[in-house]
């Protein structure tokens, strides 16, 4: 589920319309996001070890 509480894990900041945002996971694991100004906009990553 999702706890509408930022974790700290990655945060892309606010971003401007057709902006980017990268970041490099180094564990394997489910990581849950959601976008803090629309906090119904979320979902969740899936990091498997290569």
């Amino acid at each position: 589920g999702f706890s509408g509480t930022p974790d700290g894990v990655f945060d892309s900041g606010f971003m401007e319309t057709g902006a980017t945002f990268t970041h490099t996971f180094t564990e394997a694991g489910t990581y849950p996001y959601f976008c803090m100004p629309h906090p119904w906009m979320r979902g969740t990553l899936l990091v498997v070890e290569e």
